[in-house]
């Protein structure tokens, strides 16, 4: 079997670019000053040669050829390339977005960690033959083009993660993706949270979350145990009696305010939610705050 530095080491540089999955081979052939960046997307890097120094906000390593780094999305890293001039640094780099995350979790949430992780969110491995055959099934993909080209690539990598898990005696980048997991879940949360009383429909409500109609809609039965529709509707008609309570806007008003575009529609909802029509609570909030002035 062809090994990784035997693939890389005759080229200068490759690259594929798909939906969510970035990976590239990087090739240096001097020493580097500081480098420092911000991780938008984790990161897995394969050494292939040379080594190098690595500074988070806790912690220095020195990784080298054979090692494998994890690095989780939001990790802030400081990194300098070590050895003589004309010694080369080759490193593949494979960036995965939150959606890769989100399938690895579903795959692995029966199984729990303790550990605490650390907040550098680093991880360093060294390479195993099912890592190692993980990375060498992507090499025909870098060359050629396959009709589920991504969809391919998509799976190796699922299979590339699952392969770091287990080689993780630490449990470090599991202890991560269950943490990134529940990050994400309480963006969404608060991004439903933000816009529910907009007049969006649930395409759109889909739209402004970054995510497909289908995926959304999964991910919202999950976070919220109902569906959007039902969810939307509930958190609209809990803002309209708060505001029939405390504010001084007609019930028209209250309807658009609140993201109802059809007045009887409103209405209906209301008086099925809460036993009484928006008008009938309304006066009788105004005979109780008149009863509370004459005192």
């Amino acid at each position: 079997m062809i090994g990784l530095h035997d693939y890389f080491k005759e080229s200068n540089n490759k690259k594929l670019d798909l939906n969510g999955i970035v990976i590239s081979e990087y090739k240096i052939c001097k020493k580097q000053d500081n480098c420092k960046v911000l991780l938008e997307n984790s990161l897995i890097v394969f050494i292939l040669k040379g080594c190098k120094i690595l500074k988070t906000r806790s912690n220095e390593y020195i990784i080298k050829a054979g090692h494998i780094i994890f690095m989780g999305k939001g990790s802030y890293i400081a990194s300098q390339i070590l050895g003589d001039e004309d010694e080369k640094y080759e490193v593949v780099m494979i960036s995965i977005d939150d959606s890769i995350i989100q399938e690895i979790y579903k795959i692995n949430q029966d199984v729990k960690t303790s550990i605490n992780i650390e907040d550098d969110n680093v991880q360093i491995l060294e390479m195993n033959p099912f890592v190692e055959s993980s990375i060498i099934s992507l090499i025909p993909y870098f060359n050629h083009n396959h009709q589920y080209k991504e969809i391919m690539v998509r799976n190796k990598i699922i299979e590339l993660l699952i392969n770091l898990i287990d080689a993780d005696s630490e449990g470090k980048i599991k202890k991560f993706i269950e943490s990134q997991q529940k990050q994400m879940n309480s963006e969404f949360r608060n991004v439903l949270l933000k816009i529910y009383s907009e007049p969006l429909t649930v395409p759109e409500f889909a739209k402004k979350t970054n995510m497909s109609l289908s995926s959304f809609k999964k991910k919202f039965n999950e976070t919220f145990n109902m569906p959007p529709k039902e969810w939307i509707n509930k958190k609209r008609l809990e803002k309209a009696l708060q505001m029939i309570k405390n504010t001084n806007y007609s019930i028209t008003e209250i309807c658009f305010l609140t993201g109802f575009e059809n007045l009887s529609y409103f209405i209906r909802c209301f008086k099925t939610e809460f036993g009484k029509t928006p008008k009938r609570i309304q006066l009788k909030q105004t005979d109780n705050n008149n009863l509370n002035s004459d005192f």
